[in-house]
């Protein structure tokens, strides 16, 4: 009689416990789909209840997650935003999450893992004026309603390396001032973005005074009506690669600017420094 009723509570405990994964599935599904998911980050005993892992919430829930290396020995913030519930900080390889924007000697940060959940909606000036950082690597990029990226890494004076890849901009309007004041960046590859929607690209790569190499070839800038002043500072040996017209001689114009206000410079440089340009023309 007790194994028949052994066999009954195993038969009953295997039973619930198949119905409690199909209920814990259905209402994830459900938080999923009603943007309720948020509920889980910040509610343990939700997690335990419903056996779900936070690592299965990020992957459903997080869409853009960057990670910065410092400058070493350099402090200061490292994102110009105001800290809210969509974006979440984490230093180093730690789990518990940060709620500052600066860095200090005493943080002792080697790496900062920034991560969006699908709230968000700007960028705007986001790394701006951030002279601590060295590196950024956008990992993950799964959003394609971000329309405000204007000003994202201007002042950021100590920036060596930064991949963008995975950028989505196809509903992007406004790249002015983007990448403005990167004095230390050597090469950036842009060659992923779609600018079919872009009106303001002005200032956007002002300054960018070590810049050896810019890869624009896939720049379409038939609905851009403001380009002013988009290369100037750059270094007159850049090596620019774009098909587009209106790019090859907005370069031009900004050094025949340049030129205007040094009466030591002649026509002939203007003329060396445009041909500095890479032709990809097909």
């Amino acid at each position: 009689m007790s194994e028949e009723n052994d066999n009954f509570n195993q038969d009953n405990d295997l039973l619930i416990n198949i119905r409690s994964k199909y209920i814990t599935k259905r209402i994830f599904s459900y938080l999923k789909q009603s943007k309720l998911l948020s509920i889980m980050q910040y509610n343990k005993k939700y997690q335990k209840l419903m056996n779900i892992k936070l690592e299965d919430y990020k992957n459903e829930f997080f869409k853009i997650e960057i990670e910065v290396i410092p400058k070493e020995n350099s402090y200061g913030k490292f994102i110009n935003a105001d800290l809210n519930k969509s974006i979440h900080i984490y230093f180093n390889d730690n789990e518990k999450e940060i709620k500052k924007k600066k860095i200090t000697k005493k943080d002792n940060v080697k790496k900062i893992k920034i991560i969006f959940d699908n709230k968000i909606k700007s960028l705007a000036w986001f790394f701006s004026g951030c002279k601590c950082i060295k590196k950024i690597n956008f990992i993950k990029f799964n959003k394609d309603d971000i329309k405000d990226i204007f000003g994202m890494f201007s002042g950021c004076t100590s920036l060596e390396e930064l991949n963008i890849s995975n950028f989505n901009t196809n509903k992007i309007t406004n790249m002015s001032f983007m990448f403005s004041g990167c004095s230390s960046l050597n090469e950036l590859n842009l060659s992923n973005f779609n600018t079919n929607n872009v009106t303001n690209m002005s200032y956007m790569f002002n300054g960018c005074s070590s810049l050896n190499k810019l890869n624009l070839s896939n720049f379409n800038t038939n609905k851009v009506t403001n380009m002013s002043y988009m290369f100037f500072g750059c270094s007159s040996g850049l090596s620019l690669i774009c098909k587009d017209n209106q790019l090859r001689k907005e370069y031009k114009n900004n050094f025949l600017d340049e030129d205007e206000e040094d009466e030591d410079e002649d026509e002939d440089d203007d003329d060396d420094d445009y041909n500095s340009i890479d032709d990809n023309d097909d």
